[in-house]
């Protein structure tokens, strides 16, 4: 059984990759599109957790740089 973080953490490698590939593509509406499902996931997720950081939850989306 899987606890908020593990699901705060699947959700932001998914978001991770997702924001990569459209950023490889250059298609510049599609970056934007990832962009705003990170946002609103953020909402979602600070509405159900008060502590809930999202300045961390935004770094963790972001591709790592290899």
């Amino acid at each position: 059984m899987m606890n908020k973080k593990d699901y705060y953490v699947k959700f932001a490698k998914l978001f991770a990759g997702e924001l990569a590939l459209a950023r490889v593509s250059g298609v510049k509406d599609r970056i934007e599109q990832v962009q705003v499902i990170i946002l609103s996931t953020a909402d979602i997720l600070a509405q159900d957790n008060s502590r809930f950081d999202r300045q961390r939850f935004y770094a963790a989306c972001e591709p790592k740089k290899n």
